[in-house]
Parts: C-alpha cells; sequence; structure tokens
C-alpha cells in the first residue's frame, strides 16, 4: 500500500490524526505525522515560526527515504503541503487537501480565509503583543467538533494551542512546472464552520484538482467520521 504523510492545521498538533491512524495502518499503508513547529508538544519559540519551518519540517520526513509519499494536509496545512510540492514535486505521489487552503501562486493563508464568511472569522483573538492568534473558546467546539463525541471534543479543546501569525501572512511561491505537476484531490466537508464549503469548492476548482469528494462532517472529520474518511484515503490510494 501507501505511504502517507499527515500535516494538521492552525492550533492543532498531530495528536488530532490519532483516530485516524491506526485505521490507515490497518488498511495496510505507512503513516507518519509530527508537530509543526510551535504547535503540538513543539517548543520552538513563536519569534522562530515560519511557514519555511512549517515546509522543512515535513520535508525532513518526506527525504528520509527515497518513497514517494501521499501528503494529507487539513485546514491550514494545505498552505504547507502546497509550497512542499513546489520544492519537492518528484517525491509527491499526490496531494490531499482534507479541508484544507489551496492556495494560488502569491496568496498567504490570510488572503483565503480574510473574506470567508465562517464561523472563524467572527471568533478570531488576536494578540498583537506576542503576534500568536487564538480562538474564542466558548466557540471552539461549534468551530471545529460540533459533530464529534463531547468527551473527545472536550479533549482536543483542551490540547489546542495559540497559532504563530507569521506563517499566515506568508505568500506561497508556486510553479505551474513544479506544484502544478503533482496530482490533487480536494475532499469538502459540508458541515464545516471553519472553511465553508463554498470556498473550498472555489479553491480546489483554481487549484485544478483532478477530483473532488464530500464528507458530512464538521471540520474534523478524522474526530467524527474517522472509518469513512480512512476508506475514503485508502480508494484515493489506489490512484
Amino acid at each position: 500500500m501507501s505511504r502517507i504523510i499527515l500535516v494538521h492545521g492552525a492550533w492543532h498538533g498531530a495528536w488530532c490524526w490519532q483516530p485516524l491512524i491506526p485505521l490507515l495502518e490497518a488498511a495496510g499503508h505507512r503513516v507518519q505525522a509530527q508537530d509543526l513547529p510551535g504547535l503540538g508538544s513543539d517548543t520552538t519559540p513563536v519569534n522562530r515560526v515560519s511557514l519555511a519551518r512549517y515546509v522543512q519540517s515535513v520535508a525532513d520526513l518526506l527525504t528520509a527515504t527515497d518513497e514517494p509519499a501521499i501528503i494529507i494536509g487539513h485546514s491550514m496545512g494545505g498552505m504547507v503541503i502546497s509550497q512542499l510540492a513546489e520544492e519537492f514535486p518528484e517525491r509527491i505521489q499526490q496531494l490531499i487537501y482534507l479541508c484544507a487552503f489551496l492556495p494560488q501562486n502569491g496568496e498567504a493563508l490570510i488572503d483565503k480565509n480574510g473574506a470567508d464568511d465562517s464561523l472563524l472569522n467572527e471568533n478570531k483573538v488576536v494578540d498583537q503583543e506576542t503576534l500568536t492568534i487564538s480562538i474564542n473558546p466558548e466557540q471552539v467546539r461549534a468551530l471545529f467538533y460540533h459533530d464529534c463525541d463531547e468527551q473527545l471534543a472536550e479533549h482536543a479543546q483542551v490540547k489546542l494551542v495559540d497559532q504563530a501569525l507569521a506563517p499566515l501572512g506568508t505568500a506561497v511561491k508556486l510553479s505551474a512546472e513544479r506544484f502544478g505537476s503533482v496530482a490533487k484531490t480536494g475532499i469538502v466537508c459540508l458541515q464545516d464552520q471553519a472553511i465553508t464549503p463554498a470556498l473550498q469548492r472555489e479553491m480546489y476548482a483554481a487549484g485544478q484538482c483532478e477530483a473532488v469528494y464530500e464528507l458530512d462532517s464538521s471540520h474534523s472529520p478524522f474526530f467524527s467520521m474517522p472509518d469513512q474518511l480512512a476508506a475514503l484515503i485508502t480508494e484515493l490510494a489506489k490512484g
């Protein structure tokens, strides 16, 4: 089966993939996931966190062996895997965008997210002193986990950390020759309150995804429907 690298989104860590990983491994895949700098349990100081460091951390996994990988990015992770594909297109079998940002050349995450009519934009709390952004704690479940088991949602909320602003304002540099040569698939989450399904579809169309699939899920299908997500990824891995 396939080698799969999972890239989490803002505020989260590799812990968010825990329900999904054993299901993918049971299907025969080799799965890797790690915390991006400054997120999860990683202690990189905020002033050293950047989009480039995010990309390098995933590149270190990708290039540890010569085996090509399927790279799955969730939410902000879509920015990371896009820049990664520009730098290592020959090592990537496929990019899968899971309710994720898929930028055009020269775009930053804030360019895509700023005009989105989502619940997330109503509940972001920016701290200019620490250069981080957090979420109104009263709205976290509605934003990310509204269709998830209550105990699991509470456990996840406790593990969220502040997100560094710098990577969100950094534009990607993508080319048709490199990034454009990598196969891409989009997964729209129909109940998503963090990135609207309309924006997801718009980005996947503009990003020339070869196929777009739907899950009737919140922004966190790895919690709410891990079996269905694992089955879809396994089907996509067949090429």
